[in-house]
């Protein structure tokens, strides 16, 4: 029977008297027999028979599939070596019998097959999984296949599998690429397939996510096995038909019913991959060329769709363009070389604007310095024929195409049409928005700010679009370039200051890239960047305080330059700046804030009261003459010191105490304030009881120069509107306490340092009123409690004891002996006295200065005889008399 099939020249009418005759039944039944030689040749004659059309055209295909389904599934289990026979003739018999064989198959035991070769596929022939996977692609490209659970589950874990198989081994295998090519187009099919059918359907709805859960396996095959395999360039006349395979892989998103931002980022996805640059080389194949050139046609239409906006600004549409790409794609060159000789000699307008489209994308995701310099001339000569206008994205893709191979060629001077295609190119973009034809890349920046032809205005356009549309990667560029382009650093600080439309979050980044340049310059030992600042400040004070309208700068972009001047380190004579404009403008915007309410003040009005003291610190005694002056902005000042902003207050009360050190300075009568800031005691109370150490400390300090001033006549600068009352004392007194039992060091150092001078203080000597509060100060429990409980005394906290020990403890006068009368009856204050004597000689002390002091007050305290335990005074003798 073999032999007779052989002839080819009978072959027809021979197998066709045995398809007459049912040979296929008569053949069919012996495939249970565990004879292999005989199974071999049924399988043979099976074979040669399904050559014959007439083999598809009557039962026996279906009843030859169904035989052949029933004898692997008991092959399988035994492990036959028979069963990649006959998996081999399902899978021809499958192929070719098409979808009408597909749809009448015994799906569920085909997947029961296919699931069984590949949880065996480490005892059977590789040749074989591949024909049982080739077996489910045809199924799952079916149109009309039956939707269940077992095809999807059979799908999905041999679709794992094979990813799963290719991330382990990091290896990928031609052989591996034909298979997961085929599946991942099948997989979409069927996403394809099940999506159409729901639309119809809505019953069929819960087959949704199962469809997504496919289009994702799809798409992890086709970007971790096809592509990857693309850009190997391996050679392509030994794995043709691999590369014919993968090619239409990546072709299969296209194909399908993929949406079109879907298709636009798969687009985008393979640029990314440099697969431009690949599939235009492989256009000149000829046996894989027409692949290659549809795929590169979908890819740039839809990036062009994306990045150039085609829908809304190309004329007659998405559509029109569709079309002209089309013709267009008919003779387009196949060499770079051609591509220039084309875009300079050809009067095909589509041919021109599509080879400016394919350099730009080609451009976009490729570096090749040599063919970027190459398009230069040939782009200038396009810009130089140019007679009408032409569509916005063709004008983007210029500007980006001449600005990477402007930065890439070595001799821009020799281009004799630059010059007049600059010109050319300005008219163009004069005429339109910059973000409509503004590509994010460094070469734009240094073009448009290399050229003298560009204007300022398109240079502060694309400033302002780089800052609006960067990441962090994006600024880091633009910080580098304003380092070394001046004229670019001047365009950023003006993009920043006058734009008032720049989101607050983008327009901190831009001052940000501005405080890194001033913080280069400055370990440079350069002040370039700040000193143009400190000269724009007096302009753009006084275009606030004194505009309402809208051109002013606006709130947010002052107080961003101003924190500009914080880090400032400029000195004396290094700063040219106009003191009294800075001083008055910066005084009356706070006046301005001060009397209006708007989302900004807090951050504005903190700015301006920083920017005011750095003028404090910097100038010399005209900031002084020019403050005592102004009565508004002292009374503004006043209130500010009990803002509910806690930044506010201590700034407030920061200006105040620079102030009066500044006036304290000055001994020209003429120079004193001519009104002064007027301070109640809750000014101070209100800042000391806040959570904010800033508060705290300035407020201390504060207090300090007040009770100094007060008892000595000599500040005109800050009044009480009160004398210090008992209460008022006794209060800062407790309040100082509560700042020390808190524990932070640098407010107790301050408190500790402020109890001294209430205790110094001449007002406590010379006042009837007020002498008796020694005792109580002196006894208060809470001070008592605090010392005897501190395991340790700092530098402040042991001048404090020594005070207190030499001017109130130790006191000849009985009226203020306030330590136990009777040896065997100690009071509450000998117990503070031992607990601070205890501390004082176990502490360990980092400076020498520190065991003076201690030493000083242990001496005190056994000079005067206190009540003692004996062992503890041998440890303050043995602690003073050490070396």
């Amino acid at each position: 029977m073999i032999r007779s099939l052989k002839d080819p020249k009978q072959f027809n009418l021979v197998s066709r008297t045995y398809l007459d005759a049912d040979m296929i039944q008569f053949l069919c039944e012996p495939l249970l027999s565990i004879n292999i030689p005989l199974i071999q040749s049924i399988c043979i004659c099976i074979w040669m028979l399904s050559k014959n059309d007439t083999f598809y055209k009557r039962n026996d295909v279906l009843y030859t599939c169904n035989s052949l389904l029933r004898t692997l599934v008991f092959l399988i289990r035994t492990s036959n070596a028979l069963v990649s026979d006959l998996i081999q003739l399902l899978a021809i018999i499958i192929k070719k019998g098409g979808t009408n064989l597909q749809e009448i198959c015994n799906i569920p035991q085909v997947l029961t097959i296919i699931k069984m070769v590949f949880t065996n596929s480490q005892n059977l022939p590789a040749h074989c999984v591949i024909n049982a996977i080739s077996i489910l692609t045809y199924f799952l490209s079916c149109p009309s296949i039956e939707l269940s659970n077992k095809l999807y589950n059979t799908s999905m874990s041999i679709s794992k599998a094979i990813c799963k198989s290719v991330t382990e081994k990091c290896i990928i295998d031609p052989r591996v690429v034909d298979i997961a090519s085929n599946l991942s187009s099948s997989l979409l099919r069927l996403y394809s397939t099940i999506t159409k059918r729901v639309s119809l359907n809505e019953n069929l709805k819960k087959h949704t996510e199962t469809a997504k859960l496919f289009k994702n396996v799809a798409w992890y095959m086709i970007k971790h096995i096809s592509l990857p395999f693309v850009q190997k360039n391996l050679n392509i006349n030994i794995y043709y038909k691999s590369y014919r395979k993968v090619i239409k892989n990546l072709l299969s998103p296209f194909r399908e019913s993929l949406s079109i931002p879907a298709r636009q980022n798969i687009s985008s996805h393979y640029a990314a991959s440099r697969i431009i640059s690949i599939l235009y080389e492989l256009i000149e194949y000829n046996k894989i060329g027409i692949l290659a050139e549809e795929l590169l046609f979908e890819i740039l239409f839809y990036l062009s769709s994306a990045y150039l906006e085609i829908n809304r600004h190309w004329p007659g549409g998405i559509d029109m363009f569709r079309n002209q790409m089309i013709w267009s794609f008919k003779n387009f060159p196949k060499t770079p070389k051609d591509l220039c000789f084309v875009l300079t000699n050809s009067t095909n307008i589509d041919t021109k604007h599509l080879i400016i489209i394919f350099i730009y994308f080609y451009l976009l995701t490729c570096s090749n310095n040599e063919k970027e310099s190459m398009y230069l001339e040939p782009i200038c000569d396009y810009l130089c024929s140019i007679q009408n206008e032409i569509p916005i994205p063709i004008i983007k893709a210029v500007l980006f195409n001449i600005s990477i191979c402007f930065v890439s060629h070595h001799a821009v001077n020799a281009i004799s049409g630059l010059t007049f295609a600059t010109k050319k190119l300005v008219e163009l973009i004069n005429s339109k928005i910059i973000d409509l034809i503004f590509t994010h890349h460094p070469a734009l920046l240094y073009f448009v700010f290399a050229s003298s032809i560009i204007p300022k205005k398109i240079q502060l356009q694309l400033i302002k679009q780089w800052i609006q549309n960067s990441d962090e990667i994006c600024l880091v560029e633009l910080e580098k370039f304003c380092l070394n382009n001046h004229k670019a650093k001047l365009c950023l600080m003006n993009v920043l200051i006058n734009d008032t439309n720049i989101d607050s979050n983008k327009l901190q980044a831009g001052f940000n890239i501005i405080k890194k340049i001033i913080t280069t310059e400055n370990e440079c030992n350069e002040h370039k960047t700040l000193l143009i600042i400190w000269d724009m400040l007096p302009i753009y004070l006084g275009s606030f305080c004194c505009t309402n309208n809208q051109k002013g700068i606006g709130a947010t972009n002052l107080t961003f330059l101003l924190n500009l001047t914080e880090p400032c380190s400029l000195r004396g004579p290094n700063i040219s700046i106009n003191e009294h404009r800075s001083i008055v403008y910066t005084m009356s915007s706070i006046i301005k804030i001060h009397q209006s309410t708007f989302t900004e003040q807090y951050s504005l009005l903190s700015s301006l009261l920083q920017h005011l003291l750095t003028l404090i610190q910097l100038s010399n005694s005209d900031v002084l003459n020019t403050i005592k002056k102004n009565k508004d902005f002292l009374h503004a000042l006043e209130k500010l010191c009990l803002s509910k902003n806690d930044n506010i207050c201590f700034l407030a009360i920061n200006t105040v105490i620079q102030l009066c050190q500044l006036e304290q300075e000055e001994t020209v009568i003429e120079h004193r304030l001519l009104y002064s800031i007027t301070l109640k005691c809750e000014y101070i109370l209100n800042a000391m009881s806040r959570l904010s150490e800033n508060c705290i400390i300035s407020s201390i300090i504060l207090f300090k120069i007040i009770l100094q001033y007060y008892e000595e006549g000599i500040c005109k600068s800050v009044e009480f509107t009160e004398a210090p009352s008992v209460d008022f004392l006794k209060t800062i007194f407790l309040q100082l306490e509560t700042i020390i039992s808190q524990g932070l060091d640098r407010m107790s150092d301050h408190a500790w340092e402020c109890m001294t001078t209430i205790l110094s203080t001449k007002l406590l000597k010379h006042l009837q009123k007020l002498t008796y509060l020694k005792i109580e100060f002196a006894t208060d429990p809470w001070l008592n409690f605090i010392l005897a409980n501190s395991k340790s005394f700092s530098e402040r906290c042991l001048e404090f004891l020594y005070f207190w020990f030499r001017h109130f403890v130790i006191n000849d006068e009985d009226n203020f002996t306030i330590r136990g009368l009777k040896v065997l009856c100690p009071s509450l204050f000998d117990n503070t006295i031992v607990n601070i004597s205890v501390t004082l000689v176990n502490q360990v002390y980092e400076k020498n200065e520190l065991i003076s002091k201690a030493k000083s007050i242990i001496q005190l305290i056994l000079e005067n005889k206190f009540l003692l335990p004996d062992e503890l005074k041998g440890k303050m003798n043995i602690f003073v008399n050490q070396n």
